[in-house]
């Protein structure tokens, strides 16, 4: 009983040290974060309504009000930001416009909107995709996350590939999964031609040392390498007349592989373009066809034989990072 006393006169105490604070301080920051914490069901409660009716939130509901109520900002800036909630703060038309478009521009919404957008992105739920995406999706009613591309906004499905490296050249998405293109018999291939290549002993080989193998070879073994290697990889249907031509004349290789990449992985998903995210840059952009992406990229990261055999299957897939404006 009496240590139930001394707690009882501890919070006594504490509450008479509060209300006396609270009454002869002029710290806005300070009274503005008490109103918050005595008013946190209220905007729990507000917070919660909107985001159960989203397929693509409701499972998350506590741990993003959580971030919305701990990220800083006054009271009426919170408030006012849930009110104006499910209207959405992204600008789906200059999302999709084809534009290089910075965060800043992308985010409608005061500065307490960015904040809550730079608390998200660092949230990453089990089991959905990167923590970019998900940030966007919970700031705008009009993306959902779907299985079969990153994003649905109104009829369009886009692929989005998100750079998280620590640079701005670095880290980014490759344009499809592992299978998308066919990658275990290349080395064989290859070595049909140059059969005394230790090609399967652990070589990376990319696009710039294919072409320095086929340069050593007289033009009509030249003209079937490359048919044979690019037809194997990218299958049936798929144009790699361009790859060949670029073979043959010893030209870069880069621009019809990324061309033949993209029809196999859209030929495959149905998708109706690609969104390339750069964190590093805080700024995204939108394609709908490879040839309006070439100009806009670092270039093409892979390898068509990889001396790291679990990741091959990853490794022959075009990277793709966003590069500046």
């Amino acid at each position: 009983m009496r240590f139930k006393e001394i707690i009882r006169e501890d919070i006594e105490d504490l509450r008479k040290n509060v209300i006396g604070a609270v009454r002869t301080t002029s710290d806005e920051q300070l009274l503005d974060k008490i109103y918050t914490v005595l008013n946190q069901g209220g905007l729990s409660k507000r917070i919660a309504t909107p985001l159960t009716t989203d397929t693509d939130t409701k499972g998350y509901v506590e741990d993003i009000t959580k971030i919305i109520i701990d990220t800083l900002g006054t009271y009426q800036e919170k408030w006012d930001f849930i009110n104006a909630f499910p209207k959405g703060y992204v600008d789906i038309k200059l999302m999709t416009s084809g534009k290089y478009i910075s965060f800043d521009e992308l985010l409608q919404g005061g500065e307490f909107t960015h904040k809550v957008f730079q608390a998200l992105k660092g949230y990453s739920p089990a089991g959905v995709k990167g923590p970019g995406e998900f940030a966007m999706a919970v700031m705008s009613p009009h993306i959902k996350i779907t299985g079969k591309g990153d994003f649905n906004i109104g009829d369009k499905v886009i692929e989005v590939k998100a750079s998280a490296g620590k640079t701005a050249s670095s880290g980014g998405g490759r344009l499809g999964t592992p299978g998308t293109l066919h990658s275990d018999s290349v080395a064989k291939i290859i070595m049909r031609y140059f059969p005394n290549l230790e090609l399967a002993q652990g070589v990376n080989l990319g696009l710039k040392g294919f072409l320095e193998l086929a340069a050593k070879l007289p033009p009509e073994k030249r003209k079937k390498m490359a048919e044979e290697t690019f037809g194997y990889i990218f299958g049936r249907g798929i144009n790699i007349s361009e790859l060949v031509n670029a073979t043959m004349s010893g030209q870069a290789l880069t621009p019809g592989y990324l061309k033949a990449n993209w029809e196999r992985y859209q030929t495959d998903t149905g998708f109706d373009g690609v969104m390339l995210i750069n964190f590093a840059r805080g700024a995204l952009q939108y394609f709908d066809s490879a040839e309006k992406m070439l100009p806009n990229i670092y270039g093409i990261s892979n390898y068509l034989i990889s001396k790291d055999k679990g990741a091959q299957a990853r490794q022959i897939l075009s990277q793709v990072t966003l590069k500046g404006e």
